[in-house]
């Protein structure tokens, strides 16, 4: 197969880098791909460094869709692509038009929970221009099923996976990572990995810490990101004296450093919709870390309450403190849990799973189409 995959975003996030391992996965298994960035990003460096086949596009928002998608299919001339996959926004309308004007089928991958149809332009497009949609997490099929009005039989879910290359535990980058903010080789740290916005819940880990903190003198706290409410998660540590305590790393490339310095992952999102199925915590099952979560979106999937990890109800303070007070109390129970993080990865989360399972749809789509058009 001949397959085009597009992303509309500038900087490097979890749907860019899914772009990026669905695409070396499928290469790996044979077939040719193709990858439509947004000009002069993030994932248009990355994918020539790869050696990727790319296709530049300013993606256009306001009315512009229908420039871009002319553009796209005068790129598209020629290359015999069997079908175009669409990975987040502007590019979902841009590559459903190109690809009803090349005459091929077009999937839609919606990476987070969040309805996919504001407008007269959507709800075409949703109905008639996208033959199937692919969703992250059952959570956001129920979402798009409930607001966007797509039928069930159109959306199909495929839980992320990631390389096991992805993330490097070692211990020299454990011992860096901790000189660097200044935590002493014993403490025991947590980590949360994500930008900074509502729904991802730092302010409760933040309120946490400070109740931890009075427990235990040896717990420290990285949060890594940044996002529009950098300024104020910062100002909320600070006003709580945790300075010395809760460590802002910014936003990292360094995952496989920073998770080898963390004794346990924590993922406090809210139920505000966004959160389905985050990369970050498949990284730390990748890395054999126990896991700290809210119930939210799919993440029950990841975390296997008192398997390895435990799952809470959202924007509890009180039930986030009880029960990393019980991992950061007993070394048993993070090993034990963290042996069982890595064995869920190995067992359902791996690149090779995943790209195995998007082969499979693009291969049912391509030939529903083909007898359709027959017919």
């Amino acid at each position: 197969m001949k397959i085009l995959l597009t992303n509309d975003q500038r900087i490097i996030g979890g749907g860019e880098n899914f772009v990026l391992f669905l695409a070396e996965g499928l290469r790996a298994k044979g077939h040719t791909v193709l990858i439509s960035p947004l000009s002069a990003s993030a994932l248009s460096r990355k994918a020539n460094e790869r050696h990727f086949e790319t296709h530049e596009l300013l993606y256009a928002s306001y009315g512009k869709e229908f420039h871009a998608a002319r553009i796209l299919r005068k790129m598209l001339d020629g290359q015999k692509v069997d079908l175009i996959h669409t990975n987040s926004y502007f590019d979902r309308t841009v590559a459903s038009l190109a690809a009803w004007q090349l005459r091929i089928p077009c999937i839609a991958s919606v990476h987070s929970c969040f309805s996919i149809q504001h407008n007269i332009t959507h709800w075409i497009r949703n109905r008639f221009l996208i033959h199937h949609f692919v969703t992250d997490g059952y959570s956001t099929k129920q979402l798009m099923m409930k607001k966007d009005g797509i039928r069930e039989d159109r959306i199909t879910v495929i839980h992320n996976g990631l390389p096991q290359d992805t993330v490097q535990i070692n211990d020299e980058d454990r011992a860096t990572i901790r000189q660097e903010f200044g935590i002493p080789h014993d403490a025991i740290v947590l980590t949360n990995i994500a930008s900074f916005v509502e729904f991802k819940g730092q302010r409760y880990l933040i309120d946490a810490m400070k109740c931890l903190v009075e427990r235990h003198t040896n717990v420290h706290c990285l949060l890594v990101g940044d996002g529009e409410l950098s300024g104020d998660l910062q100002h909320h540590a600070k006003e709580r004296e945790l300075e010395n305590k809760i460590h802002f790393a910014g936003y990292r490339t360094d995952i496989s450093a920073l998770l080898s310095a963390s004794d346990v992952y924590v993922q406090p999102s809210l139920d505000h919709g966004g959160e389905t199925f985050p990369l970050s915590i498949i990284s730390a099952l990748l890395a054999k870390l126990p896991v700290v979560s809210s119930d939210v979106g799919d993440i029950r999937y990841l975390v296997r309450h008192e398997e390895n990890g435990l799952l809470l109800q959202p924007a509890l303070t009180d039930q986030l403190v009880a029960a990393l007070d019980r991992i950061i109390t007993s070394a048993e129970t993070r090993i034990q849990f963290g042996i069982a993080s890595r064995n869920l990865y190995e067992k359902e989360y791996t690149s090779d799973i995943m790209v195995e399972r998007f082969e499979a749809l693009y291969l049912e789509i391509l030939h529903r189409y083909n007898t359709a058009k027959r017919r």
